[in-house]
């Protein structure tokens, strides 16, 4: 299943789409630290340090709370001295759902590392041990692993991620296309059979002097077996010169043509009628059970599907006709902005407490630090406009508004045409004014 989960959102399209989506809303609005109740900001140099790699987990750690419905991150020593976050990457690593207080037992051929064992203490402060949990394991690192729950385990399912119920799904789809790529495959090969079919004319038997006579004493023929053996070498040495005399002449007219040096032309024999091989059907609606995926991926993911419509390529022209009278697909911009907006303040809040974990784990507990996601709404493009000509927002906010929704920033003459824009609207009204004498 592990597999087959990795290969669903690795290659998937829609899929990567839709956390792109996500990771783009939830992480382009900006990254905060402040620490202790008086909010004070760390130094611009620990800022960068901190906006630098901790967005890079904050992406990943969204990939993985949508893939497997944990993230599991390690704590990685640079080259100069300093300790960041570091997701796992899905495959490096496998996990099973334990009881809480259990003792980890190491899977086969696979090393068990986790945080170190907490003292009865700690345990009661923290309010006891869960009564399931992740347990991690992986051979591909020495550092402890740290486990973080963005869903609960269960005891019947070893993953219940959000993207973990669209693999049934998605091995019928998988297996239509390779049944459509099978049959078009065969579709597409020229296939001929030739039946031989021994046909003569009544006159040309009536003509002949091996004509069949029938009477009350017997049947007798007038040619013996001797002459028509003759006769159908003869035919056949005529029919093989004419045959001949055909692929001469389509020889000199490919050497003419522009027909490809692979054609190949065959000339049936006499007495063969040549029929094509019936064609393989193709499995039906295909670009309705495309859609249908894609609507199971916005609804597992919590992405609004007119959002995942509009920016997936997967199902080709078809996309837009049918959103536009698929009813429940075309939902209004403020609907989306909504359910965009939730679903990222959820994210980012189990985010906050990620950062703040592995801020401790590095750190220690000596200091209280508090991270800030900002959720970044979801504009069209009249609206983004709107903001950006009265100045609503700040130039660089803007350009993470529109690199989050639309995939590109904005430019470095965007300010300049603005105030052009601006002085032209001011100065037009009283260019025309005629003056009073």
């Amino acid at each position: 299943m592990v597999r087959l989960l990795a290969t669903m959102v690795h290659e998937e399209p829609s899929i990567r789409q839709a956390i792109r989506f996500v990771q783009d809303h939830c992480v382009s609005g900006g990254l905060h630290l402040l620490f202790g109740d008086q909010r004070v900001p760390p130094t611009p140099l620990f800022a960068r340090h901190v906006m630098h790699y901790y967005t890079t987990f904050c992406r990943e750690a969204i990939e993985a709370f949508l893939t497997v419905g944990f993230a599991a991150y390690r704590v990685r020593t640079l080259e100069n001295g300093s300790r960041v976050p570091e997701v796992l990457p899905l495959g490096t690593y496998g996990w099973l759902v334990a009881r809480g207080g259990a003792r980890s037992v190491p899977t086969s051929q696979l090393w068990s590392f986790g945080p170190p064992a907490k003292t009865e203490e700690e345990k009661e402060d923290d309010g006891g041990e869960p009564l399931l949990r992740y347990q991690v394991s992986t051979m591909y690192c020495k550092e402890p692993v740290y486990v973080y729950e963005f869903t609960r385990p269960s005891p019947l399912y070893p993953c219940t991620s959000s993207l973990a119920c669209l693999v049934p799904q998605y091995m019928r789809l998988r297996h239509k296309r390779e049944c459509t790529v099978r049959a078009d495959l065969f579709n597409s090969q020229p296939s001929v059979v030739f039946e031989q079919q021994n046909r003569t004319h009544v006159n040309d038997i009536v003509k002949s002097d091996s004509m069949f006579i029938s009477g009350g004493g017997g049947t007798t023929t007038g040619a013996t077996s001797s002459e028509a053996r003759d006769q159908l070498s003869g035919d056949r040495k005529a029919l093989g010169g004419r045959q001949d005399l055909y692929y001469r002449v389509l020889d000199d007219f490919r050497m003419q043509s522009h027909l490809p040096e692979e054609s190949v032309t065959v000339i049936a024999p006499t007495n063969h009628v040549v029929h094509g091989l019936d064609r393989v059907m193709t499995p039906q609606e295909m670009i309705r059970e495309e859609l249908l995926f894609i609507r199971s991926i916005a609804t597992a993911t919590g992405v609004p599907p007119t959002l995942l419509l509009q920016g997936s390529g997967a199902v080709g022209t078809h996309a837009t006709s049918s959103s536009a009278g698929g009813g429940g697909w075309a939902d209004s911009a403020e609907s989306n902005n909504r359910q965009m907006l939730d679903l990222c303040r959820h994210i980012n809040s189990h985010l906050e407490l990620l950062m703040a974990q592995a801020y401790m784990a590095i750190y220690g507990v000596k200091e209280d630090p508090r991270f800030r996601l900002v959720s970044l709404p979801t504009f069209n493009l009249e609206q983004l406009s709107t903001a950006f000509h009265l100045r609503l927002v700040d130039d660089a906010v803007f350009s993470s508004m529109l690199e989050a929704v639309w995939g590109a920033p904005l430019s470095e003459d965007a300010p300049k045409a603005r105030e052009e824009q601006r002085r032209a609207e001011f100065v037009l009204p009283f260019r025309d004014t005629p003056k009073k004498k």
